[in-house]
């Protein structure tokens, strides 16, 4: 981090800060080493005084503590809902120094950029704000600036890691894990900061969506973007101040579209977002779900099909193929546990008795069963994997909105099966499309379009006389087989003479189907295959 020159009044005021910002600190770890942990763990009672002391310090620590709401892999999640609650309040920008910051990021004056452009920010978070801005095409845009100060905002946090190390130990969590936090913690800030990044992704996901259903993203204005400045289509507002005034029916739609839409991202897109609060969505009239910003990620092939997998374990209850699928994205610390003594965990796991939601709706959701056995298995030795942490952020964020949504319903789960019923549709439909057979197939629609004209043939000669077939078959007790594999061979003639004829009927009496002629051709070419392969077989044995 740059290192700010700062006058002799700043450097008292940042002096005195920096020796309150350690008193509070040592204060809570005393207070929580006095408490200690309890048989089932962490003392949640420490856990809420930590989540207050963040909160109250502001900046940089409510930050660290709106990314410890994510990780339902350590805290119960009604800790991960106390750190979410925390809000991130910042001093904004004065529009004077913003206007230079502008100015040196696009190359153009702010004013010659917009028409319109609203000097108050509806929205002042640590790392940026917010701005209504109106383009000369008449569009309403939302325009996002960094602030020119953000890595002194962040430098405190920075500063009093040590102090934060000890309140961590003291909570009773390994000294290991904290730095594995911490390093993922910076790694998320890093990617909220790039905005090319973001206006890339974005861009990447506004294409994936077209066809979606569910789920869009806000346009993007490329020309109006910098490594500090983002300029996105605008909104009415977000989801959190909307969905009050909204029918139960339709905030259970808008839960079931928002899981549904993250679904489709993560294993059919090529990014999804964690940043799926109600703070950072938006619906639509037709019932649409907006993501508008990142960190955004990806997943590589094992991994999706390792998640999937696991999913479809967990929403089938079936822990033993959950705790394996599971353990393929997991760690080994030295202190882990087997296999066996975990699958035998995840079968006593109950959400209500292990810390689910609360008391407030279902008591027994697939989120609830996901993050006590992710805690499980954290707390028996386990590491998650970068891919799978990213995974689990985005996680608990969709499935937290769904349940502030739609707290009586199960709509993760829901969508789950949707977008499983939707992917094996699609999957059918592109296996089994005319398009796809068409050029496999017209090859072969000549020669199976005189089979009928040969076949009557060959029949009218049989019925004539002339016709003799011979079969020779070599009686012996080590060919006995033979018999068998004769009769088979005779049957699939006979069905192969016969799904020639039907087909031809079909067609010679005024029958039109387009496809009819083409899935004849598949099923004479399958049986013909077969039929081969068995007189292969058979003339094999005679040598």
């Amino acid at each position: 981090m740059p290192n700010t020159v700062l006058k002799p009044s700043q450097t008292t005021t940042y002096d005195l800060r920096n020796r309150e910002i350690t008193q509070i600190l040592d204060v809570l770890t005393s207070n929580c080493l006095r408490q200690g942990t309890t048989s089932s763990g962490v003392d949640t009672s420490a856990l809420l005084a930590f989540r207050n002391t963040l909160d109250k310090l502001g900046q940089g620590f409510a930050l660290f503590g709106r990314y410890l709401a994510c990780r339902a892999d350590l805290f119960p999640i009604s800790n991960c809902l106390a750190f979410g609650s925390i809000t991130d309040v910042a001093r904004p920008t004065l529009f004077e120094n913003l206007g230079i910051f502008f100015h040196a990021q696009i190359g153009r004056p702010l004013l010659e950029v917009y028409e319109a452009f609203e000097p108050e920010p509806f929205q002042v978070c640590t790392l940026y704000q917010l701005h209504c801005a109106r383009m000369y095409s008449g569009v309403d845009v939302v325009v996002k600036i960094q602030h020119p100060d953000v890595q002194d905002r962040l430098n405190e946090v920075w500063h009093h890691l040590k102090n934060l190390e000890c309140v961590w130990v003291a909570l009773g969590f390994a000294q290991e894990t904290f730095v594995d936090v911490v390093a993922h913690f910076k790694a998320m800030l890093t990617l909220q900061m790039d905005f090319l990044s973001e206006r890339e992704n974005l861009l990447v996901l506004k294409d994936d969506l077209q066809t979606s259903e569910w789920c869009r993203v806000p346009t993007v204005y490329p020309m109006l973007c910098g490594a500090k400045v983002l300029t996105i289509e605008g909104f009415g507002g977000c989801l959190n101040q909307t969905q009050q005034s909204d029918t139960g029916e339709k905030r259970l739609i808008l839960a079931h579209s928002l899981c549904a839409g993250w679904l489709q991202q993560v294993f059919h897109g090529r990014v999804f977002t964690t940043a799926a609060d109600l703070d950072h969505i938006v619906s639509l009239p037709n019932e649409t779900v907006v993501f508008l910003s990142g960190p955004f990620f990806k997943l590589s092939s094992n991994t999706r099909e390792n998640i999937g997998a696991y999913l479809t374990s967990a929403a089938q209850h079936d822990p033993e193929q959950a705790c394996r699928s599971l353990l393929l994205e997991m760690e080994a610390t030295p202190s882990a546990c087997d296999e066996k003594t975990l699958r035998h965990l995840f079968r006593q796991v109950v959400p209500f008795r292990d810390g689910g939601w609360g008391n407030i709706g279902v008591q027994d959701s697939l989120p609830e069963h996901i993050f006590v056995h992710w805690r499980l298995v954290t707390e028996h030795g386990y590491r998650p994997r970068t891919e799978l942490l990213n995974f689990l952020c985005g996680l608990f964020q969709v499935s937290a909105s769904a349940h502030q949504l739609a707290p009586d319903a199960d709509p993760f789960n829901d969508a789950l099966i949707a977008y499983q019923e939707r992917l094996r549709n699609d999957q059918f439909q592109t296996a089994f499309a005319t398009e796809q057979w068409s050029d496999a197939l017209d090859k072969y629609a000549g020669s199976f379009s005189e089979l009928p004209q040969k076949i009557d043939s060959l029949l009218t000669q049989a019925a004539d006389g002339d016709l003799t077939l011979r079969f020779h078959i070599q009686e012996a007790t080590e060919h006995r087989h033979m018999r068998n594999t004769s009769s088979v061979a005779i049957s699939l003639l006979l069905l192969l003479v016969a799904v020639v004829l039907l087909v031809y009927h079909l067609t010679q009496s005024g029958i039109t189907i387009v496809w009819l002629e083409k899935m004849g051709a598949v099923v004479f070419i399958m049986i013909g295959s077969v039929l081969l392969w068995i007189i292969m077989r058979s003339k094999n044995s005679k040598k």
